[in-house]
Order: C-alpha cells, then sequence, then structure tokens
C-alpha cells in the first residue's frame, strides 16, 4: 500500500500529520506526560496515533502501552460533552429556556442572592459564581457538600466578567438530574452515549477494565496513583458523577461527539470498523519507518476508519428521551436540533473584554482558546485539567481530539505548548478546506 494512501483518504498532507505525532513524541520524550492518544476527524474519516505508557508504574503487572482505545480521565470536557448536551437536549424538549432561572428548578440555588440567575448565564459562566471550592478536605457528606455549593454566594456581579466556574456546571447537572428525574450517568448514556455508539464513555469507571485507563496523578491515601477514578477532588468527593468532571472516554468516542456537532446534531453514520489495512505507516524525514523512542518505548499506532456521513437535509427531528437499550427503540435521527447546536457554537460574551464564550464552548479568540493559529475564527472546542482537548472546526470539517494523562508527573507539567504544535500541524496538513 502507499503510504500517503491513508492520509490521502483523510484529505490531509502527510508531512502534517507526522509532525503532530513527532511533537507528541518530543513531549513523552520530555517527560510532560507518559503517553498520549491523537485522534482526527476529517470529511467524516478518522486517523488515530497512539505512544507511550498508559501508567509507567502500575501496582500489578507490567506497564501497558497506550493504545487508540485507552480510556482517559477527560476532566472538564465533562462539562460540554455531558453538561451541555443534556441541557440543550431539555430547550429543545421547551421544558427550560437559556433565560429560566436556576432557583426555578433548584430551590436551593436561590440562597445568597442568586435568585435571578439563568441557565444561560451559567452555561457561559457569567453567572458571577466562584471559579472553585474546597469540598474535599472538610469531612462534609455528600448532602452537605451539595448544600455548600448550591447555596454559595455570589463573587462578581452576573453578566460583567466571564469567571471559569466549576460551580455553575455542578449546579447545571443539579438541574439535568431534577428535570430528567435520574442521575446524570443514566441520563447521559441514554440520551447521547448510546445513540452515539459511544460504547467506551462513562462516569462511572468498571473495575474489570481497569487495564484500558490511563493513570493520573499520584494519590497519597491510596499509595499509588489514581486509575479509573476521577482525578478532581470535587467530583471524587461526589461520587464521580456531576457536571463540572468525571467523564472518562476514548479518542474515538469523542471524534464520535465532534461529528454529531459538525453535522449540527444528527447521529453520524453507523460506527466505522478499524480497516488494519489501512493503517498510515509513519516516516521520519529521511524516509525510514519510526521507531519507537527508546527512552519512554512509545508506539506508534495510526489508523483511518470509515465513517459515513449521513444526509443532513430532511432528517426529523425525534426525542432521544424515550431512548433505552433495552427497549428496543430505534436510536433518534438528532441529538440536538440545528438551532440548538448552532446556538451554542455563537458568542454570547462579546461585551466582555478578552472573553469569546459559546454555550460551554470556548470560541477562537477567548483567553482560554487552545485552538492554535491555523483554525478558522469559527473553531470551538474545550480543554481538561489532565491534559485532554477536543477542537472542532466546521470550516475544515475537522475535529481534534488529544488525550494525555500530563498530571501524571505532578500537576506543573503544561501541554499548552504541545496543544498548540497539534492544531498547527494538523489544520495545516488540510488541503483543501472547499
Amino acid at each position: 500500500m502507499n503510504r500517503n494512501e491513508g492520509a490521502e483518504r483523510l484529505g490531509l498532507d502527510m508531512n502534517g500529520l507526522q509532525a503532530a505525532c513527532a511533537a507528541v513524541n518530543r513531549a513523552i520524550d520530555a517527560g510532560i506526560m507518559p503517553g498520549a492518544v491523537l485522534g482526527v476527524l476529517h470529511r467524516g474519516e478518522t486517523w488515530f496515533y497512539a505512544a507511550g505508557f498508559a501508567d509507567p508504574q502500575p501496582k500489578q503487572g507490567e506497564p501497558a502501552a497506550v493504545r487508540k482505545d485507552t480510556l482517559y480521565d477527560c476532566a472538564s470536557i465533562t462539562k460540554v460533552a455531558v453538561t451541555l448536551p443534556l441541557i440543550l437536549q431539555l430547550v429543545d424538549e421547551g421544558r427550560i429556556t437559556l433565560s429560566t432561572k436556576a432557583a426555578d428548578i433548584v430551590p436551593a440555588f436561590g440562597a445568597s442572592g442568586k435568585m435571578a440567575i439563568t441557565v444561560g448565564e451559567l452555561l457561559t459562566h457569567t453567572s458571577g459564581l466562584a471559579a472553585d471550592m474546597d469540598l474535599h478536605s472538610r469531612g462534609w457528606s455528600r448532602d452537605q457538600m451539595w448544600d455548600a455549593v448550591l447555596t454559595s454566594p455570589l463573587s462578581s456581579e452576573p453578566g460583567k466578567n466571564v469567571v471559569y466556574s466549576d460551580l455553575g456546571y455542578l449546579t447545571l447537572g443539579r438541574i439535568a438530574e431534577e428535570l430528567l428525574q435520574m442521575p446524570l450517568d443514566q441520563a447521559i448514556r441514554q440520551r447521547v452515549f448510546e445513540p452515539l455508539g459511544m460504547l467506551d464513555s462513562t462516569l462511572t469507571p468498571s473495575l474489570e477494565q481497569l487495564g484500558r485507563y490511563a493513570a493520573t496523578e499520584y494519590d497519597e491515601e491510596s499509595q499509588g496513583h489514581l486509575c479509573g477514578v476521577v482525578h478532581d477532588e470535587k467530583a471524587r468527593a461526589l461520587g464521580g458523577i456531576c457536571g463540572h468532571a468525571g467523564l472518562f472516554a476514548t479518542a474515538g468516542d469523542l471524534l464520535r461527539y465532534a461529528h454529531m456537532w459538525l453535522l449540527e446534531g444528527a447521529v453520524p453514520g453507523p460506527r466505522g470498523q478499524a480497516d488494519e489495512g489501512s493503517a498510515v505507516p509513519l516516516h521520519t524525514e529521511a524516509g525510514s519507518a519510526a521507531a519507537p523512542s527508546t527512552e519512554t518505548g512509545t508506539a506508534v499506532a495510526a489508523e483511518a476508519s470509515p465513517s459515513p456521513i449521513p444526509p443532513t437535509s430532511g432528517v426529523p427531528t425525534s426525542s432521544p428521551q424515550s431512548l433505552s437499550s433495552a427497549s428496543g427503540a430505534s436510536p433518534p435521527a438528532r441529538i440536538l436540533s440545528p438551532a440548538a447546536a448552532r446556538t451554542a457554537i455563537k458568542p454570547h460574551t462579546a461585551a466582555i473584554p478578552g472573553a469569546n464564550r459559546g454555550l460551554g464552548w470556548v470560541l477562537k479568540g477567548d483567553r482560554m482558546d487552545a485552538s492554535g493559529d491555523w483554525m478558522s475564527d469559527r473553531a470551538y472546542g474545550h480543554t481538561g485539567f489532565t491534559g485532554t482537548s477536543l477542537w472542532i472546526d466546521p470550516v475544515y470539517d475537522l475535529a481534534v481530539v488529544l488525550l494525555t494523562n500530563r498530571v501524571y508527573g505532578g500537576r506543573s507539567s503544561s501541554v499548552k505548548e504541545l496543544r498548540v504544535q497539534v492544531h498547527n500541524a494538523i489544520t495545516g496538513a488540510v488541503r483543501d478546506p472547499n
């Protein structure tokens, strides 16, 4: 097979893919993270690169190499991949609006002068809530922790500033649970993950599959690196099922989710099966096959798999509310209405200097923009504290997932530069945006 065949299928230049992989390898060799998975979706085709180790120092057994289906703690990607779609579905169904007051759904939230805070303000981080709160070190019960979250005072005037707030998304998660009358993990599984074929994504990691999880930070209490246990302390204290963090997912599942957004809420075609015969061989500048790093044991694995795009015109809107894998019901044609998907990626904070936020999403030009230099002005995405990111560019019909466990050796390692390098390389590899 021609070595550029996989890149040709994606409509990407091979040199750009090689540059992205080289950036990942350099970061691993520099000790920024022990391993990573890079996933690219372009024009409905997917490509993956996996390198390094999921856990270099496991409590038992040998270190496992990262694979394209390694599960990563996605941290704050939870906000846009769990909480956001559930809230938008509730708006689609007419059960709330962006102007609905949060206290009308969760009365306890109205304490401390918060009666007027709206769902829209929570989604855009303009509610005036504080960024964070210590829940895990005070010996509180779960009920006491939730009471502290919901009754917390404002830290600034609503609508005047963007303060990236975990507390806001904890509240949104409670709103979704209250209206749907089911736990967040059950709601997202039935209404989003199952319809999209996100078969591995979960808020409740399985002990039976611990070997598939990338480990994060060393935990003094358990005397080992966290593996299959959420890294975020608030989420861990609350049992892992909450609206701001707690999602574990593979790169492939997140690309399925991104594909839905590129289709403005429609469910993509059948989940493509990896075609082992279409692996994309990687080459060094000299043209020889790229070898694993001798320092980190990084492994090269790149595959392209088909993921057909169905027609988006004339697709009926169907609420996923009644969907259940056990019910035998047909999957919905849509996760979100086109109007909801379009509204979520429009600017909602134009009047606030330095801010360019959609509903949940970070938009191009925001102070938290990690898209790099070459993505279009319509790009949007989100990052996660553990070293994860998902960026989508509708102009280039492109999505890029980068999953790392950069907190494995502590919280000082940064993947900010790596994200820019990877996004620049991949976006620069797009041959024709038309």
